[in-house]
């Protein structure tokens, strides 16, 4: 098989890459209320943040029942031991001046919502695969790795999935760098994802380090042909070690992201290269147009 056709197979079902991503965002509802963090375990503490003032406002959900009026304030905690749905309503007045002068004065309202995830799921329990070829990465219990292409030193492409083809997975792609920078490999990854994915939508790619590994991170949502009416969020990440590069990602359906984000970084930031195996190999490189499948 081709190094340009191996990166196609792995960059297409990629799977997470995000995992590298440290920080979280507020997860914001219509861009007016916004749940921070937007994942919690149970009983930890959310804030709820709101962006609007009124002549009233309420919260309901969770520990604040049917409404609790919170009108002058910005944001208040909860600490729910399950997913748990907030509703803001709003009331306020706008003036109006009709064409013959007179000020009338409209009460309105409104409302938002916010949702706040809580993930109860047990602990992780990891299994993990070291390959003679010094790498090695942590995977889920009740998982089992298939390969795709054995590794050889020179490439390969293996999955760590519960059964074949599952939505959620983890895959390892290798092929020589070709001279290519990190970053330029997560890019060519990232240009092959428009033959497996539908309506995509790639978030900025960043440089980031696992351990001692400076490498490009990435990730992007998509309608996977392969799964249908299934759209997918996947992390990326992408390092380059004596003269190969290494492209780890991660996957699962973009609905459960949030949720299950921490996990597919756990076993993304569990990679990691044996030094003095990998400089024992020798240098690989192939034409550069065996790289046009990446």
């Amino acid at each position: 098989m081709r190094s340009t056709a191996l990166f196609r197979r792995f960059a297409l079902p990629l799977a997470c890459f995000g995992a590298l991503i440290s920080a979280s965002m507020p997860s914001r509802a219509s861009g007016e209320v916004a749940a921070d963090p937007p994942v919690i375990t149970p009983g930890d503490s959310v804030k709820l943040k709101w962006y609007f003032t009124g002549d009233k406002v309420t919260v309901s959900g969770g520990k604040f029942g049917a409404g609790q009026v919170v009108t002058g304030k910005m944001q208040v905690t909860d600490s729910p031991r399950k997913t748990t749905q907030y509703r803001f309503d709003v009331y306020y007045t706008i003036k109006k001046v009709g064409a013959d002068g007179i000020t009338t004065s409209e009460a309105l309202h409104q409302h938002y919502f916010v949702t706040a995830l809580v993930d109860d799921s047990p602990p992780d329990q990891f299994k993990s695969y070291s390959d003679p070829h010094g790498w090695k990465i942590k995977y889920l219990a009740g998982w089992k790795y298939d390969v795709s292409t054995p590794d050889d030193g020179n490439k390969a492409l293996l999955f760590f999935q519960r059964e074949f083809d599952s939505v959620e997975r983890m895959a390892v792609a290798i092929v020589p760098a070709n001279g290519m920078t990190a970053s330029e490999v997560l890019a060519k990854a990232l240009s092959d994802t428009p033959g497996r994915y539908q309506a995509i939508k790639v978030e900025p790619t960043v440089a980031v380090r696992v351990g001692a590994l400076p490498g490009s991170m990435a990730s992007f949502s998509g309608d996977d042909e392969s799964h249908p009416g299934v759209r997918t969020t996947s992390l990326l990440y992408a390092v380059v070690y004596s003269s190969r590069a290494y492209v780890i990602s991660a996957r699962t359906r973009a609905t459960n992201y949030l949720l299950r984000k921490a996990h597919l970084e756990r076993m993304l930031k569990s990679f990691a290269i044996d030094a003095k195996v990998v400089g024992d190999l020798p240098s690989i490189r192939q034409p550069a147009d065996l790289c046009r499948e990446i």
